[in-house]
């Protein structure tokens, strides 16, 4: 009996601290900072785009870094004022990593100063089990601890790393240049408000194509590697009324973002990329043409030319690629497609 008021008190202290060090205040320009030399790194310019930056956004792309790879914004902007004669302007906000949660994170963000006119959403062949792995450092207190709870692998380990995170970025918002952040937005340091992104940017270096590597080579490397991407498609594990739950965190964030965009007076739209030899739309298909119309890339996947590596689009195929999309993005905010 005595043991029982104890075990309470101690429960109730060890939620106490771990609120009181969840609520840590910091400056969320620190909070984007914090992937410096990481693939994650373009999370400084998404934040200046979004707050320091007063061009406005007209198109944001939410992805993977097959749209990082694919859409490129300064070809897309010159299509699309072709189609709409005046500018629209294109932000593109991919990460790599295929993770949904980022992007209602991302697109919070972006609410608090821009007014897009379309949220365009990339998806992969098969909606991921788990969300992103930056997300438990990048989403705001709120985000990560209202993630949904079935079944989310990743929610122990975004819980657990909380508290020392807003530790971490507490510290670093008072000595800001202590921990190699700025604590104020440096114009110099902008790349700018339309930029074109680079394979080092969404790549790991080891995943770059060999300068001298032939196209033969170069063709032999992707049919391995498209074949070991085709056998780890693995069917849904489960079935009947629970086969919702296996993709679950994915689903939840999907139509979250679509109301989110929706609610601000945006329109929403799903795009996919193929990757070499893959399938020519997503497995999800029927379930994300319920949310929103769904866009797969045609005519790319069969060359291998058109990739960098199995998964991401290089050069050769942007201009084609740019007049597809941009007649897509012309006719949602109702331009002539040319």
């Amino acid at each position: 009996m005595r043991l029982a008021p104890f075990v309470l008190v101690m429960l109730a202290s060890i939620l106490a601290g771990y609120a009181a060090l969840a609520a840590f205040p910091h400056d969320p320009y620190i909070r984007y900072q914090s992937f410096k030399g990481t693939i994650f790194g373009r999370l400084t310019w998404i934040y200046d785009r979004i707050h320091h930056d007063v061009a406005p956004i007209d198109v944001v792309v939410l992805g993977s870094s097959r749209s990082g790879a694919a859409v490129v914004p300064p070809l897309l902007e010159e299509a699309l004022a072709a189609r709409c004669g005046r500018p629209i302007k294109v932000a593109n906000f991919a990460l790599p990593a295929s993770g949904m949660d980022i992007r209602l994170t991302l697109l919070d963000e972006l609410l608090e100063t821009k007014r897009p006119r379309l949220v365009v959403f990339d998806t992969v062949e098969r909606l991921p089990r788990d969300g992103h792995q930056a997300f438990a450092d990048l989403a705001r207190t709120s985000e990560v601890l209202g993630s949904p709870l079935l079944i989310n692998r990743n929610l122990p380990s975004n819980l657990i790393r909380l508290p020392v995170r807003q530790v971490q970025l507490a510290a670093a918002t008072l000595a800001p240049t202590a921990f190699g952040y700025t604590g104020s937005f440096i114009p110099e340091n902008y790349a700018g408000t339309t930029i074109r992104i680079e394979p080092a940017d969404i790549l790991d270096n080891y995943r770059l194509p060999r300068a001298d590597m032939t196209p033969q080579e170069h063709a032999a490397l992707l049919d391995a590697d498209s074949a070991r991407r085709l056998a780890g498609l693995t069917p849904p594990l489960f079935g009947g009324s629970i086969a919702p739950l296996e993709f679950g965190v994915s689903r939840h964030y999907v139509r979250a973002v679509h109301d989110r965009a929706r609610a601000s007076g945006a329109r929403f739209a799903i795009l996919f990329f193929p990757f070499y030899k893959g399938p020519a739309a997503p497995l999800d298909r029927d379930w994300l043409e319920g949310v929103a119309p769904v866009w797969s890339v045609p005519g790319v996947s069969g060359d291998p030319a058109n990739y960098i590596d199995t998964a991401h689009l290089g050069r050769k195929p942007q201009a084609q690629v740019q007049a597809w999309l941009a007649d897509r993005i012309a006719g949602e905010l109702g331009c002539k497609a040319g």
